[in-house]
């Protein structure tokens, strides 16, 4: 954080992010959920905090792929030179650390859903979800 000049605070983290940005093209993503989505890696990695939320933990450790392509030194400049720092890894059990939203109530409909062809259907979203405001007053996010 201060190395990007940011400001902590008492309750702030000593990790940063940044705004999306593309970093493989489409053949690289199909690629990257084949790995991923790997019925070896998916048994071994998956966990569900809760129904629609599957969590990869340990990918890297499991599939040689998702590990290479993270600790390669190509991806590791493209990212340094996005947050314009210097990169090192220095906690391999998170690399690779995946959220997915995913269908299904329980951690085996959620893994049965996983496919590494990513799904284009529009998904329609409810009135509460329409008028969400996740910067408002009552928002999770403690802003100061």
């Amino acid at each position: 954080m201060e190395q990007l000049k940011l400001r902590r605070t008492p309750t702030s983290s000593p990790i940063a992010g940044c705004l999306p940005f593309r970093l493989l093209s489409r053949e690289g993503v199909l690629a990257y959920r084949k790995a991923l989505f790997n019925p070896r890696v998916i048994d071994q990695c998956a966990v569900s905090p809760n129904p629609g939320t599957l969590v990869l933990r340990g990918a890297g450790k499991v599939s040689k792929f998702v590990h290479d392509f993270w600790t390669h030194e190509e991806t590791m400049k493209i990212i340094a030179d996005i947050v314009e720092l210097p990169l090192s890894i220095i906690m391999q059990g998170v690399i690779a650390h995946t959220n997915i939203q995913a269908k299904g109530l329980d951690l085996e409909e959620m893994k049965a859903s996983l496919r590494p062809e990513p799904s284009l259907a529009k998904v329609e979203l409810t009135e509460e979800e329409k008028n969400y405001e996740p910067l408002d007053e009552n928002s999770i996010i403690p802003w100061q």
